[in-house]
C-alpha cells in the first residue's frame, strides 16, 4: 500500500508496502536529512513536505496523527491546522516544541479557527535528554 503512495503522490515514506502509514510527519524533509539526521525505518510513517498536505493525500492515507513542529520554514501549526481541516483530517494533530511560553493560547486559537481538529502543543525533550535516550 505505501508503495502505491509513493507513486501517486511525492511522498518519503518509510513503511513495509503491505501497510499504509499511520502516523504523518510534516516538515522540511530535505533541511532534517541536510543536517545529518536519518530518517527511521521500518515504521508506518510517512514524511511529507506542507505544500504536499491536500484533500487528496489525507484520503488515500487516513492518518491517525499528524506531526510537526511548532514553528517550521515555510509554515506555523496554525498553517498546518488550518490544512488539515480543510482537508477533512479527522485524526490527532501535534505540534512539536521545545520552549513555549503559553501553549494554552495556542491551543485556543487553533481551536477557534479549526473546530473539532483534535489539536494540542507537545513539549519536546532537550537535546541533552535526547542523546541519551
Amino acid at each position: 500500500m505505501a508503495e502505491g503512495l509513493n507513486k501517486r503522490v511525492d511522498l518519503r515514506v518509510i513503511a513495509s508496502t503491505d501497510v499504509r502509514p499511520n502516523v504523518l510527519a510534516v516538515g522540511d524533509v530535505e533541511a532534517w536529512r541536510e543536517s545529518g539526521n536519518r530518517l527511521p525505518s521500518g515504521a508506518q510513517m510517512a514524511f511529507v513536505e506542507f505544500s504536499e498536505i491536500s484533500r487528496e493525500l489525507i484520503d488515500m492515507m487516513e492518518p491517525e496523527l499528524v506531526v510537526s513542529p511548532l514553528l517550521a520554514r515555510g509554515f506555523d501549526c496554525i498553517d498546518l491546522a488550518q490544512a488539515l481541516f480543510m482537508s477533512g483530517f479527522k485524526g490527532q494533530y501535534r505540534a512539536m516544541a521545545r520552549v513555549l511560553p503559553d501553549p494554552s493560547m495556542v491551543r485556543r486559537e487553533i481551536r477557534a479557527m479549526c473546530p473539532g481538529l483534535d489539536f494540542d502543543v507537545q513539549k519536546m525533550p532537550s537535546e541533552r535528554k535526547l542523546r541519551a535516550i
